[in-house]
């Protein structure tokens, strides 16, 4: 039998490789290594308690947590590459600033825990990886 892939069905296909790449290359746990400087500040210890739990609380397994660090990937590629001159990521909390982030339900998103700041969207990702 013969599968024939359309053109709407491109971007799973597309998220699975990228998947398969991050896995095999041994990335899941760290950050994207083009993210700027500026957003790899790190977290305290409450804050990392308070993201373990949120991850405990508000994802339900690790296909849902793979959906969303996949998003959250996607989303530091696009928009941490370079600090932006309009904000400062340090007293920028992270859930206003992922309203745009594929993937990540908004109900899940409005949970993040609000202390934490887009400079530490690095550390935040590589502490919900581990």
């Amino acid at each position: 039998q013969q599968t024939k892939i359309q053109l709407q069905h491109i971007d799973v296909v597309w998220r699975h490789m990228d998947k398969e790449y991050t896995l095999c290359e041994d990335k899941w746990t760290s950050a994207p290594s083009t993210i700027n400087d500026c957003y790899m500040d790190e977290i305290n210890d409450t804050q990392e308690t308070s993201i373990k739990q949120f991850i405990v609380s508000k994802i339900d397994g690790a296909d849902e947590l793979w959906i969303f660090l996949g998003g959250l990937r996607r989303f530091m590629h696009r928009n941490c590459k370079q600090r932006l001159s309009n904000f400062d990521p340090k007293t920028a909390p992270i859930i206003e600033w992922l309203t745009d982030a594929d993937d990540i339900d908004d109900d899940i998103r409005e949970e993040i825990p609000y202390d934490i700041q887009m400079s530490q969207i690095g550390e935040m990702y590589r502490t919900m990886a581990e």
